[in-house]
């Protein structure tokens, strides 16, 4: 079964308020019956409109790592380490959310992973976002 991990995930209120929060990307997953699970070292779970969702401490703690996708929502200089550990556990699919990477990063990705949604395109103005992308690729995908 393919699964999406959100990588640096937090709590959130009930609206989107910050949408560039992790959370509110993985409340987007949720609201779209997708399966998910948040990685946060820090919290045993998160809360997301007064429900609580486990948390995965590390992406060394997937299952089923070449049917994995990875949406990474953490400063460039993580993202890379995030990267780096994904590709040694074999995942095949990052997404990194606007303001996860610099030129390095996306060099990276795009050399180690076989799908990579990041950087120019999308209809927001700093790229792919799920929070802006993801019903039409959803649709695209015969999903919606």
């Amino acid at each position: 079964m393919w699964r999406v991990w959100i990588f640096g995930c937090n709590s959130i209120e009930s609206s989107y308020a910050d949408a560039q929060t992790p959370a509110a990307v993985f409340k987007w997953y949720v609201t779209h019956d997708l399966p998910v699970t948040p990685i946060n070292p820090g919290a045993p779970a998160i809360e997301v409109d007064g429900k609580e969702f486990p948390t995965v401490a590390s992406l060394s703690a997937l299952e089923g790592a070449g049917e994995t996708a990875v949406s990474i929502i953490t400063p460039p200089a993580v993202t890379l380490k995030a990267l780096q550990e994904a590709k040694g556990l074999g995942i095949q699919s990052v997404f990194l959310q606007p303001g996860t990477f610099n030129d390095e990063v996306l060099t990276f990705a795009r050399e180690n992973f076989k799908t990579v949604l990041a950087g120019d395109g999308g209809y927001g103005s700093q790229g792919w976002c799920v929070l802006v992308d993801g019903e039409r690729g959803l649709k695209s995908a015969g999903k919606l």
